[in-house]
């Protein structure tokens, strides 16, 4: 087999001998381009796989301080109740009443969730001091995580300009699940 390939050869042109020669070295370049691009693509892999596996390994280190957090998150989320939308204005007007308060409480509106459900509504104050606005927010802040102030509009009453009208928008999570 070698000998009708070497005889082939030896019969062509010396221009025919070049073209072949230079062809063959075409295609050992291609080749070899795509095996080093292959290389470095496997290369590349390697690294990444390096990567996720250090950070894989660093959450598996921080696990017993994670699971410690989350224990006691947990704790802290089941000792405090959870608001429904009723109970979500029940316990707004609670507030405003408690304070003495002029303010409308808006309707409430849910959004449902597979772990928790989220209501909302709108609670206009008027003509209230800066102080009666903070005792309410400080009323809000005891009822955290579970009650708590989406957003917070003040301006000066038209009547009397020692005085402020808020709108404020609050939140609700109620849990859907026990721990």
């Amino acid at each position: 087999m070698i000998s009708l390939i070497q005889a082939w050869f030896n019969r062509i042109s010396s221009r025919e001998k070049w073209m072949l020669v230079a062809f063959l070295w075409v295609l050992i370049f291609i080749w070899w381009g795509n095996v080093r691009g292959k290389q470095h693509a496997y290369s590349d892999r390697a690294r990444q796989a390096d990567v996720t596996l250090k950070e894989q390994r660093a959450w598996f280190d921080e696990s017993p301080r994670i699971d410690a957090s989350i224990r006691a998150a947990m704790q802290r989320l089941q000792s405090q109740p959870s608001y429904g939308a009723g109970e979500l204005a029940g316990r707004i007007d609670g507030f405003v009443r408690e304070l003495n308060l002029q303010a409308d409480v808006g309707a409430p509106r849910s959004q449902e969730g597979e772990v928790f459900n989220v209501h909302s509504l709108k609670l206009r104050v008027r003509h209230a001091t800066l102080e009666d606005l903070i005792k309410l927010d400080d009323k809000f802040r005891g009822h955290s995580p579970y009650l708590n102030l989406e957003s917070v509009s003040l301006r000066p009453d038209t009547t009397d300009p020692m005085y402020l009208d808020a709108q404020i928008s609050v939140q609700s999570l109620e849990l859907k699940h026990t721990f």
